[in-house]
């Protein structure tokens, strides 16, 4: 990866893999060389490289758009819930306070966004399941939410880069979890969608 366009990075980027079998897994760092980052990337896997010490002086970049839970309305960006969805206004440290969530075994949440690029953020914590997150055609990779202690708005899917272009986001609830966990609910809190294809390559 060429990040010329940037006058500055850090000397190593942090990796993280989500794949059929993991979820955001920490993979070791990756050296950063004269502003290049190089890395082989496993088949059926989407891999996010996390950059420090970056510095950009270049042309304005484009403005994520970030969609909440309950933005169902009209428009090209939006959710919507299918199934016995449940619903929280005062949910500390969710985006805006509030999300959605469900047990139920097969419910869906549907993003419909146009753009180049999506991460989702969603809540991580004990009595949290399994869900199944697919991209437009693609394969499904499976998040597991559980963790020890609660964390809102943990990124649990990060996107390739996209054609800008209209697109759709599936979250299944599996009716899954892990042995650790206490119950089997799947969150949905907040999108960000980045509009279009940023050319980070120099002149």
């Amino acid at each position: 990866y060429d990040l010329g366009a940037f006058s500055s990075t850090g000397a190593k980027a942090e990796v993280h893999r989500t794949s059929p079998g993991e979820s955001l897994k920490l993979l070791p760092a990756v050296e950063i060389e004269h502003r290049r980052l190089g890395a082989t990337e496993s088949a059926r896997s989407i891999t996010t490289y996390v950059v420090p010490g970056i510095n950009y002086r270049g042309p304005s970049l484009p403005q994520i758009q970030w969609l909440n839970d309950t933005a169902t309305g009209p428009g090209e960006n939006r959710m919507e819930y299918e199934g016995n969805w449940e619903y929280n206004n005062q949910q500390s440290g969710a985006c805006v306070s509030d999300n959605h969530w469900s047990p139920s075994t097969g419910d869906v949440c549907r993003i419909y966004f146009h753009g180049a690029g999506i991460k989702l953020y969603a809540a991580m914590g004990p009595n949290l399941g399994i869900a199944e997150i697919t991209l437009d055609d693609g394969e499904p990779i499976r998040v597991d939410h559980y963790a020890e202690e609660r964390k809102d708005q943990s990124l649990v899917f990060s996107s390739p880069a996209l054609e800008a272009d209209d697109h759709e986001i599936l979250i299944k609830v599996t009716g899954e979890k892990s042995p650790a966990s206490t119950d089997y609910h799947v969150p949905v809190d907040r999108a960000d969608i980045e509009p279009e294809q940023v050319d980070r390559r120099t002149p």
